[in-house]
């Protein structure tokens, strides 16, 4: 799990329904946002524990503000996110106020920058492995599709189009 080394490191703080890191700044400036001296941004991912409740993840932004500003020589100036729960293209197949697409809005988007991400999705939703850049036919028919993520996934991919991991930030 891409995750374990910054488990181990003690680089990891789970805060409630999310978990967090600290992300200092880039040595070339090109951050995203670009972070005024002396701050850094919070990395914030997304266990897969259950639902994206919306108090339990204002709770959990919260308790990671103030526990990266107590603990960190660097004022916080933005929370930072990277996944494929980004991809606004999964609003086309949830309602409105789900809990997925509540948390999306938070996030502003990175512009231009789209990772394919086929197979970190099918990790989290279905549970399997893929070690190709596309989902084979035969994979997706055995798929299944209970639930709107999933119906959602294998639509998406029979049409033709792609999922994709995208990065955002949010203010503090």
């Amino acid at each position: 799990m891409w995750s374990l080394p910054l488990a181990f490191r003690g680089a990891l703080y789970p805060l409630g329904r999310l978990t967090f890191e600290r992300i200092a700044p880039a040595p070339d400036g090109a951050d995203f946002p670009p972070l005024p001296p002396g701050t850094c941004a919070i990395g914030t991912h997304i266990p897969d524990t259950g639902p994206l409740d919306p108090q339990a993840c204002d709770a959990s932004f919260a308790q990671a503000r103030d526990f990266l500003a107590h603990h960190f020589a660097d004022r916080p100036a933005a929370f930072i996110c990277h996944s494929w729960l980004l991809d606004p293209q999964l609003a086309e197949y949830l309602p409105a106020e789900s809990n997925l697409v509540r948390f999306q809005r938070r996030f502003t988007l990175k512009p231009n920058q789209f990772e394919r991400n086929h197979n970190e999705i099918l990790q989290y939703v279905f549970g399997q492995q893929n070690q190709g850049p596309d989902v084979p036919e035969d994979v997706l028919t055995e798929l299944p599709q209970d639930t709107t993520c999933q119906r959602a996934y294998v639509t998406h991919l029979r049409s033709g189009r792609h999922w994709y991991g995208r990065t955002g930030w949010a203010p503090l």
